[in-house]
């Protein structure tokens, strides 16, 4: 007979990160010997007032007695950027570097990993088994750890499908792997020369699989939303995404969304079913698609919309500068 599985401890990243600062502090010898041989680095004889807890942002650091410093980034549900590490490596100079991930061999951890000498990889199985035999609170961690990085809809899991998506798109439509706000990955859509800009993006329930949707259209800012020319060209431009989106859709290229209910956008520009979508650092008005389990499938709903909507900014805008 089975014991219940205990609920889980950690419920995320932060709440890890301070279970694993604790552990550190409680045995700093052992988590220095278990770093060291995991990583390379000379980590031994960890001064336990040393560790600190986000510090500039990092997840954790602390020095050892031979004077060498480290940083570590844990990661469990996010996935790691080069961005990220160059910039904890540059507040942290001559620093060693431990990247904490669920699986060293993820595509996002081998690319960050790439001409970044003083940068390691260390799996949290690795580490908590070389702990566990000192206190056992991190067995029970590292199963609440698996346990997280395991869910459906993490967004190391959401980026590795957007990525394989890129794979089906052409040259006509630039489409860069990018996150949106609290690096939620997403594509981000444009056509050089043109006023198109889009985005594709998962639901963001890490419980659940994605599903993704596509938001394409033009980039607007508050000269569109007030009457004149700006706001006569932009409902112009309106008019004719969502009638060259209707043909794609009879086409078997695209699925649409129709909202039930006008929003501002709709009242604003004249126009049956335009939607607002606010990017990380950009506004942009247009249209959005149905949603779907299948990246792949959505991202080229994505490019069949930026490549027909190029057409009318050049139309109605000219060439971008």
């Amino acid at each position: 007979m089975t014991s219940p599985r205990l609920p889980q401890a950690w419920t995320s990243e932060h709440s890890a990160v301070r279970a694993l600062s604790a552990l550190a502090i409680c045995h700093p010898d052992e988590f220095g010997a278990a770093l060291s041989s995991l990583t390379g680095f000379e980590l031994n004889n960890i001064d336990p007032e040393s560790i600190r807890r986000e510090l500039l942002d990092t997840d954790l650091t602390f020095s050892a007695r031979s004077d060498k410093y480290a940083f570590l980034e844990a990661k469990i549900d996010d996935f790691a950027s080069t961005e990220q590490m160059d910039r904890y490596a540059e507040r942290f100079p001559n620093s060693a570097g431990i990247l904490l991930v669920p699986a060293c061999d993820a595509i996002d951890v081998v690319e960050v990993l790439t001409e970044r000498p003083t940068l390691r990889a260390v799996s949290w199985s690795d580490l908590l088994h070389k702990l566990e035999p000192t206190n056992p609170l991190a067995g029970q961690l590292l199963n609440d750890i698996l346990l997280l990085a395991g869910l459906p809809g993490t967004k190391a899991k959401t980026r590795r499908l957007l990525g394989q998506a890129l794979t089906t798109l052409g040259p006509e439509v630039k489409v860069e792997l990018t996150y949106a706000d609290s690096r939620y990955p997403s594509l981000d859509y444009s056509v050089p020369a043109t006023w198109v800009f889009g985005q594709v993006q998962g639901t963001r329930v890490a419980t659940s699989q994605p599903k993704f949707s596509a938001k394409i259209g033009f980039f607007a800012d508050e000269h569109d939303e007030v009457e004149g020319e700006s706001k006569i060209n932009m409902c112009t431009a309106l008019h004719r995404a969502w009638e060259v989106a209707e043909r794609l859709e009879t086409e078997n290229l695209v699925r649409l969304s129709r909202h039930r209910s006008p929003s501002k956008q709709q009242q604003l520009f004249g126009v049956e079913h335009p939607y607002q979508a606010r990017a990380y650092h950009l506004s942009h008005v247009g249209v959005a698609t149905k949603t779907s389990y299948d990246a792949a499938e959505v991202a080229l709903w994505g490019y069949e919309l930026a490549r027909a909507f190029a057409a009318i900014s050049t139309e109605i805008w000219g060439m971008k500068p």
